[in-house]
């Protein structure tokens, strides 16, 4: 069953929302309730690089949550043909593959063994919840789904890329940090990302093993010749200056110096003047 409006929720689903908000505080909660066709989500958030959250939540008995998940997957290609139309938001990027994320109320034992041998990104969550005589409160505690990864990078994105392609990436992230010492690379949504001082820096995925990428607002780059590996360095060096641009109020202003003219008098000493001085 689809949950409530949130203005007509009951506590536990406004509990919920709580909950996925301290979960993903940098992301908003846009909707609720899809249903289309063979498979549905609970909640919908969008991030702050505009990336889609789908959520399921596992009904107390834990009927269906691993096949609504599989549904969910299966459905993820033809999301951005008619998405858009219901979800009016602009910030939403669904160039970006969504992410889905199963909260898990403890109903199917073996939900991480059946999550962890699918594609797809998904995470894992567990509704915990403490009480005392006076209180109560709820949270979620991510569970690791034990899934194998490039060991050179630790990221299942780069898992099928060709050798080329892993070379090419670690050349990359090499660079990137020599532009920036702040840089950080970090996975999510089955892409590959780069953060500089907290905002998003550059993406790439793998295409059929070949490695293709964004810098800032460029359009999709081939990384797989030099051509494009030079395309999307430049790129990123005026992503970087922008971000620099954007923040530089930020910075704590230089101390102002006033000059203040004297008037001239003896630098030298007497005894100094008189060692010049030829006898």
């Amino acid at each position: 069953m689809a949950p409530k409006p949130l203005d007509q929720a009951s506590e536990s689903s406004l509990e919920l929302a709580s909950c996925l908000q301290d979960a993903f505080p940098d992301a908003r909660l846009v909707d609720e309730g899809l249903q289309a066709g063979p498979f549905d989500a609970d909640y919908l958030l969008v991030d702050g690089d505009g990336r889609l959250i789908l959520v399921l939540v596992e009904n107390p008995d834990g009927a269906q949550i691993a096949l609504r998940s599989l549904d969910l997957i299966s459905a993820l290609p033809q999301l951005p043909h008619w998405l858009p139309r219901l979800l009016d938001d602009p910030v939403l990027d669904l160039h970006q593959a969504p992410e889905i994320v199963v909260v898990s109320t403890g109903g199917d034992a073996a939900l991480c063994e059946r999550l962890a041998v699918m594609n797809g990104d998904l995470r894992l969550f567990v509704l915990c919840e403490a009480r005392t005589r006076k209180a109560s409160g709820t949270w979620l505690a991510e569970v690791a789904l034990g899934r194998a990864g490039n060991p050179e990078m630790g990221l299942a994105a780069a898992a099928d890329l060709d050798t080329a392609s892993e070379e090419r990436l670690t050349f990359l992230t090499e660079r990137l940090m020599r532009i920036d010492d702040e840089v950080q690379v970090e996975e999510r949504g089955g892409q590959i990302r780069w953060r500089v001082r907290g905002a998003l820096l550059a993406r790439a995925r793998s295409d059929q093993g070949q490695l293709v990428g964004w810098a800032g607002n460029s359009n999709e780059i081939n990384l797989s010749n030099d051509a494009g590996v030079e395309l999307f360095l430049e790129s990123c060096v005026e992503r970087v200056v922008n971000l620099l641009e954007e923040h530089s109020g930020d910075e704590p202003a230089l101390k102002q110096f006033e000059i203040v003219p004297r008037d001239p008098g003896m630098t030298l000493s007497q005894e100094e003047l008189d060692a010049f001085h030829v006898p």
